[in-house]
């Protein structure tokens, strides 16, 4: 179902798209609703009879994670977080998908970004990664407009991220169930009618289902995983989610621990009664990882984490990502534009297609495991 809120004559109302109609509905005009039930008023229109308007005018809160697609941090030159970068867009941007984006008279660099914007239907707190898509109550595309230089002028990036008119949402909200698999959507931006960016919600930074397949092969036999991570996090809640999924393909068997701080991070480790540990880039269980590392050691299982520097700490295993590759990658397609075979309007984004494997030699040994000879010769063995 694809739920918009529209202009028509000068009125504003909400409905459901019906092919090349809408059909206007008897609800509140701030906001299309979501997880009610739906009471139409009769009334129908063209749609080339109304202006559509943001989904929701004014959402309660704006926030979005940075550097969170590999091709997109590699274009900036900068290196992934090794946790989730999150920034607020004041709701004041908010307007309409086909409204004027106005550009400030002192800005030099005014930049696009297609998203995937997801929509929290109901009010919620402390969720599991098994509940977290529970809430959501539809999705939409975000253009998220930034004036650079007032983004790098705070350090929170607020400032070039919220200017009027910088945060066109639409041009409907789709509901979960026409949405299968978040985490694989194509998203296109076009300027003036030329495409821009091509790329999926796949690309994104972690290669989480990867990591999880680590466990069958250090330890073939192994019926359980834990992790630990905090509730209400937003990114760990979709790493958790793909580690659900890429478990049960594993034949493993997903057992959550969540925590709020630091300081509960030792007790979730102890309390996990399972074959081997996984820690996602959570801020709690990375900052706790001294603790997850000591159980895993006492317990003699392996500990896979979600990036390089995790393992140089002590974990065991990862795939992460490969900078230098990345590099190369990016240079192969700066050739392609160079020698006219591409153009940068056009070329789709990549991600980067060999993740970088990482062991800490020293760590597997203090745990009892041993690293297969196969995956420790395509290793960057990091470290003691």
């Amino acid at each position: 179902m694809r739920l918009v809120r529209f202009n028509a004559g000068g009125a504003v109302a909400v409905g459901v798209v019906e092919n090349d109609e809408i059909a206007e509905l008897t609800h509140r005009t701030d906001r299309v609703p979501l997880g009610q039930s739906l009471v139409l008023s009769g009334r129908r229109w063209a749609r080339s009879q109304v202006r559509l308007l943001a989904p929701i005018a004014r959402p309660p809160k704006f926030l979005a994670i940075g550097k969170n697609y590999a091709a997109h941090t590699a274009e900036m030159g900068m290196p992934a977080p090794d946790a989730p970068l999150f920034f607020n867009k004041q709701s004041t941007c908010v307007t309409g998908p086909t409204d004027d984006i106005w550009v400030p008279r002192d800005a030099a660099s005014v930049d696009y970004e297609g998203e995937l914007g997801v929509v929290i239907g109901r009010s919620t707190r402390r969720v599991g990664a098994d509940e977290a898509l529970g809430a959501v109550g539809g999705y939409l595309v975000v253009n998220d407009v930034s004036v650079r230089e007032w983004q790098r002028r705070s350090p929170t990036f607020t400032l070039g991220k919220s200017f009027d008119t910088h945060g066109p949402i639409g041009p409907w909200v789709v509901t979960p169930d026409e949405v299968p698999d978040p985490q694989d959507l194509r998203i296109r931006t076009w300027v003036n009618d030329e495409l821009r960016q091509d790329g999926s919600t796949s690309q994104m930074v972690l290669p989480v289902a990867e990591q999880i397949a680590l466990v069958k092969k250090l330890r073939p036999e192994a019926k359980t995983v834990g992790v630990i991570y905090s509730s209400g996090e937003v990114n760990s809640d979709v790493q958790v989610a793909v580690a659900k999924e890429a478990a049960a393909k594993e034949g493993l068997t997903l057992v959550e621990k969540t925590i709020t701080n630091t300081s509960e991070v030792e007790q979730a480790a102890a309390s996990l009664d399972v074959d081997a540990i996984y820690v996602p880039t959570d801020n709690n269980g990375v900052s706790g990882l001294g603790a997850v590392i000591k159980v895993a050691e006492s317990k003699k299982i392996p500990l896979i984490a979600a990036e390089g520097d995790s393992v140089k700490n002590g974990a065991v295993i990862t795939y992460g990502l490969d900078y230098e590759k990345l590099g190369y990658q990016t240079g192969e397609m700066a050739v392609r534009i160079l020698k006219g075979e591409a153009k940068p309007e056009t070329m789709p984004v990549e991600a980067q297609k060999d993740p970088k494997l990482y062991v800490n030699e020293a760590a597997a040994q203090r745990m009892g495991v041993t690293v297969p000879a196969d995956l420790l010769s395509s290793a960057t063995k990091v470290g003691s």
